[in-house]
């Protein structure tokens, strides 16, 4: 009777080991478990916030796009040209950038898709007091322009002349006893918007190079 009794004994004592040892397997695995779901998080968490940074990027980009396709005037006064002993005068008196140049009604938009480039849009009115047709701002013209980004980067200006009713341009020249309003605009890489750097008109005509300090 002893010996069985001892005998119940010692089994109890290796079921109850046994249960010990699963417990802490179990514990052991649930540890590792854990532990492997937070590395997994962590390292999950540098691409979240690479692709947050990136579309931070892309909105700021887009908020300077629309704030520049509504653009305000950065001449400091109007810039006058006279030709023909003073019967064709222009005379610039806006200059923004923005990423449509159209009509003063709207009307035949020239639009840039591109989020890295803009328009420098200069408008102004134009008379000819003589008999015959002023052309300008065409590569055989009498009267072209240009502009010089930090005093080294170049961009070539086109010119057109809107219709008398404003809904249509013309091309860029200017019928004789006239008056009518004119666009130059170059499209140029967006970063020339920022105000930080120097910004330069060139007016080539007969007389030369006449420089004209936008900023």
């Amino acid at each position: 009777m002893k010996k069985v009794m001892l005998f119940v004994a010692a089994s109890i004592s290796l079921m109850l080991a046994a249960c010990g040892e699963d417990s802490d397997v179990a514990t052991v695995e649930k540890e590792v478990t854990e532990v492997t779901q937070t590395e997994t998080a962590n390292a999950e968490q540098p691409d979240n916030e690479t692709k947050a940074t990136e579309e931070t990027k892309e909105d700021s980009k887009d908020e300077v796009a629309n704030n520049l396709a509504h653009g305000e005037n950065i001449l400091k006064e109007n810039i006058v040209f006279e030709y023909e002993d003073g019967d064709v005068v222009m005379t610039i008196d806006y200059a923004e950038f923005t990423k449509e140049v159209a009509t003063s009604t709207g009307a035949s938009p020239r639009n840039i898709i591109s989020d890295k480039e803009i328009f420098l849009h200069l408008t102004g009115t134009i008379s000819n007091d003589t008999m015959e047709a002023f052309q300008y701002g065409h590569q055989l013209a009498g009267v072209k322009f240009k502009a010089i980004y930090d005093n080294k980067h170049e961009f070539d200006f086109l010119a057109d002349t809107e219709s008398l009713d404003g809904s249509k341009f013309q091309g860029a020249s200017i019928d004789p006893l006239e008056e009518q309003k004119i666009h130059i605009y170059a499209q140029v890489p967006l970063a020339i918007a920022q105000p930080d750097k120097s910004l330069t008109l060139i007016v080539l005509d007969s007389e030369g190079e006449h420089e004209v300090f936008i900023r």
